[in-house]
């Protein structure tokens, strides 16, 4: 158990944004929480303990892997081939695999994409414009993810409301 919480200490700490100039040092454990935060809004409030679970988890790998810029795992299948293969053995190794149903999965993929808009908002609300691209591309990404009715309303609030 010693060794599992030092891995979850360890994953939450690691430092996100590290390519791009923010405003304050975002880590997992709060992009994860908010993550979590976020699924619970998406299913008014019902999310199940295994998304919530799959929330918490969903970057602990980034301990050993680093934070790798989605960006870059788009333009390289290779090296996206190689980090997920990575990071599936450390969450076999360490016990974070969580299935969800096709729904849940959905939402936790809204929810990510945008836990990294919010912060993006937040970034460019205290004046950091280093952020405009990264929330340009999130948009996109939510724009050819499949729809999910309660994230679209966040997206619209999000891009309405972006820079004002």
């Amino acid at each position: 158990m010693i060794d599992w919480i030092d891995m979850v200490t360890k994953g939450a700490a690691v430092k996100r944004f590290h390519t791009c100039p923010t405003i304050g040092n975002e880590t997992v454990g709060e992009h994860s929480f908010s993550v979590v935060m976020l699924c619970l809004a998406l299913t008014g409030g019902k999310a199940s303990t295994h998304l919530m679970k799959a929330a918490l988890y969903h970057d602990l790998a980034e301990q050993h892997t680093g934070d790798t810029p989605a960006t870059s795992k788009w333009s390289n299948p290779l090296l996206k081939v190689t980090l997920d293969a990575m990071e599936e053995l450390f969450n076999e190794s360490n016990n974070l695999v969580v299935k969800l149903p096709k729904q849940d999965q959905l939402v936790l993929k809204w929810a990510d994409m945008l836990a990294l808009l919010i912060y993006c908002k937040c970034q460019r609300d205290l004046g950091n414009k280093n952020m405009n691209a990264i929330f340009s591309r999130g948009v996109e990404y939510l724009s050819n993810l499949e729809r999910l009715p309660e994230g679209q309303a966040v997206l619209n609030w999000l891009v309405e409301n972006y820079a004002l």
